[in-house]
Formats: structure tokens, sequence, C-alpha cells
């Protein structure tokens, strides 16, 4: 079975806009991934909570999931540091996008022959190559592709079907996050007030479109412990969903 990403697909995205001083970002950001994951994270889950400034949000007790998210808040604040030598006098900003994923299988005809051939290896497009996928993407005749190849036998020269998994994105949560060193005590006033508002309001609005945003969410038709692969990634480049790391 071939595995491919599918990036012409526009899923739903919703924007999530927080204010943080350098002390405080690493809590509001992995507060916000918590609660995103919370209602869209469908394994069994062990619940659990964050205190993060005056509000209790919830939180998914994962090993797996608080390392990820750990990894990219930590990235993100690295980015800051970077990024406030240039800009000392002003807030810097950054982005963390959680993608959610769909696992579509479908048959695709394969240009070459396929076969089986001595020692149990399969024969593709005039190439043998030993176990699964194969040279050239296991029957594809063409480029190779991450997965395993599934390849319907005819014989050498015969008729070739390849199953192609392709993973296609289905919805998009970006975090906005504006980082701002405080100078007085009015200011660092201001910014925690700022903070605590601006938390509030992104916790309300996952809540609210995962209430009434329901028709997107694809349905579950894998036996997989995690249906819905997801990815954190780092500053994304807007409308491209090529740039993507730490996939789960």
């Amino acid at each position: 079975m071939l595995s491919q990403k599918i990036s012409s697909h526009k899923p739903p995205e919703y924007i999530l806009e927080v204010f943080a001083d350098p002390t405080s970002v690493k809590d509001i950001v992995k507060g916000i991934l918590h609660t995103i994951f919370f209602h869209r994270y469908f394994p069994c889950i062990r619940p659990t909570s964050l205190d993060v400034l005056n509000l209790t949000l919830p939180a998914i007790s994962d090993v797996e999931l608080e390392t990820l998210i750990d990894a990219r808040v930590n990235a993100l604040v690295r980015h800051h540091l970077s990024s406030s030598a240039n800009s000392p006098n002003g807030g810097v900003r950054g982005r963390i996008a959680v993608q959610f994923f769909e696992k579509r299988r479908r048959k695709v005809a394969g240009g070459f022959g396929a076969g089986l051939v001595g020692g149990g290896r399969w024969f593709v497009g005039g190439l043998a190559g030993r176990g699964v996928g194969g040279v050239g993407g296991g029957g594809g005749g063409g480029g190779g592709g991450a997965g395993t190849g599934e390849v319907g036998a005819g014989g050498v020269g015969g008729a070739a079907t390849v199953m192609n998994e392709e993973e296609v994105c289905w919805e998009v949560w970006t975090v906005d996050v504006t980082i701002a060193t405080p100078r007085t005590e009015s200011d660092r006033t201001k910014v925690r007030n700022a903070m605590e508002k601006m938390l509030q309001n992104a916790a309300f609005k996952i809540v609210s479109v995962v209430n009434k945003d329901k028709d997107h969410i694809p349905p579950i038709t894998t036996s997989d412990a995690n249906p819905f692969p997801y990815q954190i990634v780092l500053n994304p480049k807007l409308d491209n969903w090529g740039n993507k790391f730490g996939l789960y």
C-alpha cells in the first residue's frame, strides 16, 4: 500500500489569537493545544487538567502527545529568543498549527506488470525488489512512495493493481502567538490582563467550534488505535500543506 500526502485539499481552518509574555508563553500555548486535542483526539484518553493563569483547561495524559507538544512549544520559544534580538521594542509573532488527517484508500492501475519470481520477490517494471514496496514504489511502475505496496499478482508482464493510501487533511487549528516583554509595572498589568482575556477567548472559541462544526469530521473507517493522524507544525507556510512534520 502506497502512502501519499494530498496537498490540494483545502480543509477548514480555525485561527486562535493569543498574547503572552516570555514567562507565560509555554503554559498558555500548551494549554490551548491540550484543549484542542481534548476535543479532537479520538483514542481512549485519560483526562486531566492544566491551570493556566486564572483558567482551568482540559488536557490529555498521554506521554507521546505531551512530548510532541513540549517539543513544538520549546521550538516556538527558541524562535522568539532569536527573533526578539531583531525587534527589541515590539512583539514577536509565531504560529503553531495542529493538522488532523484521515486515511483514504483507492485502487490505482499500475503501468507495468507485476508478478512473483523465484524467492518470493516481486518483479515490477523490469526491476526486482525484495519484500514490500519494491523498487519504484511496489508496482506503481514509476516514482517510489512511502509505505508498503499491495500489488495484485497476474504473472510477469500482467496488469497490476496498487492500493494507494491518501492522507487528507480535514481540519486545521492555527494558534497565532504574539510574545511581548513588558518594561514597566504598568505594562506588566496590561499584559497580564490581555493574556487572561485572549486565553479565555481562545478556549471559548474551541468549545464553540467543536460543538457547532461537526459535518466535516470524517467517519472512522479504520481499526487503528488513532483513526486520525495529526501533525503539529511550527510557523507553517500559508496554504502549503506540504510543509509538515510530526505525523502520529
